[in-house]
């Protein structure tokens, strides 16, 4: 599927889909990180487009980045967002 108006592309599976175009690459977007891009309005938002796949550097920590800034999660601190 695809929007027109930005030209974000995307591929739905059965955990998560694969977001992105040829412009700006494809990456994984699912879970809590997902649920944060989407409460700041996707792609038309101020995160804007992904930048990464999600990357675990610990046990606890995830998190993903984006034109606009970082989502982060852990299981004990929730979700948190690090603007540029």
């Amino acid at each position: 599927m695809s929007n027109p108006s930005t030209g974000i592309e995307w591929q739905e599976y059965e955990h998560g889909l694969i977001v992105g175009n040829k412009a700006h690459g494809y990456y994984v977007s699912m879970g809590e990180i997902r649920s944060v891009w989407a409460k700041h309005d996707w792609e038309f938002g101020p995160l804007g487009f992904p930048k990464s796949d999600i990357i675990t550097d610990n046990k606890d920590l995830q998190y993903q980045r984006y034109e606009g800034g970082t989502i982060y999660y852990s299981d004990r601190q929730g979700a948190w967002i690090r603007w540029l």
